[in-house]
């Protein structure tokens, strides 16, 4: 697990993960060894980015794929099944730009008076972050804001990032810095992620200092087959022979726009419908037997050929 990650592994999660990445868990035992709930949710507020990255398929996935933004109505619904069930984190983003979603103050303070006790945290690509913005977040009770930063010069980043501004990114995380110094941003953590793409890691720490916010590095991933995350990593971050129990289909549940949960955020092409909230309760769907089966074939290391498990490199990125 890379130290980002680790941030965000509650006790729950360690101690499963432990155990089935151990043998201590048998397929045939996952049903009762499955948390009774997840710990971790992404909702898809609205599908819209403001980018079209390289490491990302999320302009092919548009043209593609349905498209459109998540009723409040939805999302009530889904925030109304989780308070006292041991959720952690709440994500009002999947597979998108959350700050397109112009509503995200008010969903992040719905959040926080359905949920109280999960924190509300976002991944964004900071073009839309100002300083504004960011204290609006702020008040709403956003608990986290990681800012993807792939390339800390202009010519790199441009290169991955298309679409978006360099000085502009960079301008807002230093605005954020600031403020992140000054104490406006209340308990609000905000801090750069980037992939481990050219010579990242050599000037991951001269931009830290640069934007007064912590930086990660992160592998890359081929999304489940949707990236070419080879060419990307041009000879760098050897994959692991033997792939890890993924902690997706186990912790982590994911909602689309039109309420179908999804298997996880790297199944862009929805290929792994589990059901639909609107029809089902999130527990119910939690429990349902094609999930409960991929959590088998992942403990027994059976991924079926051309399914997303088996395409996907995380499992392979995941462990130090």
């Amino acid at each position: 697990m890379r130290a980002i990650d680790r941030l965000t592994e509650g006790d729950r999660e360690r101690d499963l993960l432990q155990r089935l990445r151990t043998g201590r868990v048998a397929a045939v035992d996952v049903e009762r060894e499955c948390l009774p709930f997840f710990t971790k949710l992404q909702v898809q507020t609205a599908t819209h980015c403001n980018a079209a990255c390289s490491t990302c398929p999320h302009p092919q996935v548009t043209r593609a794929l349905s498209s459109g933004q998540m009723t409040e109505d939805l999302y009530e619904r889904i925030l109304r099944q989780l308070p006292g069930r041991g959720v952690e984190r709440i994500s009002p983003f999947l597979m998108n730009e959350p700050l397109v979603d112009k509503r995200l103050p008010r969903l992040v303070r719905r959040t926080r008076e359905v949920v109280p006790e999960a924190e509300v945290t976002i991944i964004t690509n900071g073009q839309l972050l100002d300083a504004r913005r960011a204290v609006e977040l702020a008040e709403a009770g956003m608990g986290e804001i990681t800012v993807s930063v792939n390339g800390f010069e202009r010519g790199a980043y441009g290169a991955v990032m298309v679409g978006l501004d360099f000085d502009a990114v960079v301008a807002n995380l230093e605005a954020l810095g600031r403020l992140r110094a000054a104490g406006d941003l209340g308990s609000m953590r905000v801090q750069v992620s980037a992939l481990e793409l050219g010579d990242a890691a050599e000037r991951a720490d001269a931009f830290e200092q640069r934007v007064g916010l912590p930086v990660f590095l992160r592998p890359v991933s081929n999304r489940a087959g949707a990236v070419d995350a080879q060419a990307l990593r041009a000879g760098g971050c050897a994959l692991s022979d033997r792939p890890a129990v993924c902690q997706r289909p186990f912790v982590k549940a994911y909602v689309l726009f039109d309420g179908r949960m999804v298997l996880c955020n790297s199944d862009w092409w929805r290929e792994e419908i589990i059901g639909d909230v609107a029809q089902r309760s999130l527990e119910d769907l939690w429990h349902d037997a094609r999930l409960m089966q991929i959590r088998r074939n992942h403990i027994e290391g059976r991924l079926p050929a051309g399914s997303p498990c088996a395409r996907c490199d995380y499992p392979r990125l995941a462990i130090d």
